[in-house]
């Protein structure tokens, strides 16, 4: 993981405490067996009930947990650790594992992804946080078999811009497999990507984005199979994808979209599609041999998304702010730290 300098991230960071433990306003995804479950966010969701729905309490947790690793001893790392503290305590996280008990399936593969993500980043912090990290261990174990046995009924990719997309939790989830040794779940993520995607052709690139996305079907397919295939074996398989690919070091074949909204709640993930091409068109990159002639507009192309998308993170428009600073503390600390294949 490259870090960048602690105060390319400090302002994120700011927009991140400032949403995690705000409850309203508040985006429930329900499944009612009763009218039992009907209930404040808090009482739902004891640990994850802020910035606005699940998920993103979720890797607003994570962008704070990764965000130590970044700043230096002070106050707003300080912030961080109490943020941790107050929401992952055991009996906060043991209402959260009743509520997957009783709705195994709830935000899979998206927010689990997260969520696991979330759980490896508190182990690689070690003493500070082990006994947060502990707390969060069964909630993790549970959630990471519903996401095995989602993977088992995933019989085609969902080519998703938005949360339900495969590719993009897939890639996620192997990261956190490789990172802590679960070679089960890494083997099972690897087959599904292979059947799934090895033989994907032509990407409809030219389709992209539809109004709402903030990730991109085509290239989250080739973020995932880069982690997956050999150098030389995803080079081939890279240009049968996305063939339109320049090799004369030119950003013109994908230019960063334009968010028109930044309040809309849906139209401000344009902002996060900006900063996940940006991420993956960089993984895409590093994937390839070093003597690639696409590698040039491959980092050209992702540093236009990286400053585009950055530039739209604006506290003042929170439909946007409760989730978009993860993603750039995402795109600045290192998209993945799993070991690069062989």
């Amino acid at each position: 993981m490259t870090l960048p300098p602690s105060e390319s991230v400090e302002h994120l960071v700011e927009i991140i405490l400032s949403c995690v433990h705000r409850e309203y306003p508040n985006q429930l995804a329900l499944g009612l067996a009763s009218d039992d479950d009907l209930a404040p966010p808090h009482e739902l969701h004891p640990a994850f009930f802020g910035s606005f729905d699940w998920h993103s309490a979720v890797h607003g947790h994570w962008s704070l947990a990764r965000a130590t690793r970044v700043l230096p001893a002070g106050e707003l790392r300080d912030r961080c650790f109490l943020a941790l503290r107050v929401s992952l305590t055991t009996e906060r996280l043991e209402g959260e594992l009743a509520y997957f008990a009783r709705f195994p399936m709830f935000e899979c593969p998206y927010g689990v992804a997260w969520l696991l993500l979330l759980a490896a980043e508190l182990k690689q912090m070690g003493s500070e946080v082990e006994r947060e990290s502990r707390a969060l261990a069964p909630l993790a174990a549970f959630v990471e078999a519903s996401f095995l046995t989602y993977l088992g009924r995933l019989t085609q990719p969902v080519r998703s811009g938005q949360h339900d997309q495969s590719a993009f939790a897939l890639g996620i989830i192997l990261d956190v497999a490789r990172l802590q040794g679960r070679s089960h779940t890494e083997k099972a993520i690897v087959d599904a990507a292979l059947r799934l995607h090895s033989r994907d052709r032509e990407a409809p690139l030219h389709f992209e984005p539809s109004n709402h996305d903030f990730l991109s079907p085509s290239i989250a397919s080739a973020d995932l199979l880069g982690r997956i295939l050999p150098a030389e074996t995803f080079a081939t398989w890279l240009h049968g994808l996305l063939p339109m690919i320049p090799t004369n070091g030119s950003s013109d074949w994908l230019t960063p979209v334009d968010c028109p909204d930044p309040a809309d709640g849906r139209i401000s993930h344009r902002i996060g599609l900006n900063l996940s091409r940006a991420w993956m068109l960089d993984a895409i990159a590093e994937a390839l041999p070093n003597r690639d002639p696409r590698r040039s507009s491959l980092i050209t192309t992702a540093l236009s998304h990286r400053e585009e998308g950055l530039a739209g993170i604006d506290p003042q428009h929170y439909s946007g702010a409760h989730w978009l600073g993860t993603f750039g503390i995402y795109l600045l600390t290192g998209h993945s730290e799993g070991p690069t294949p062989s």
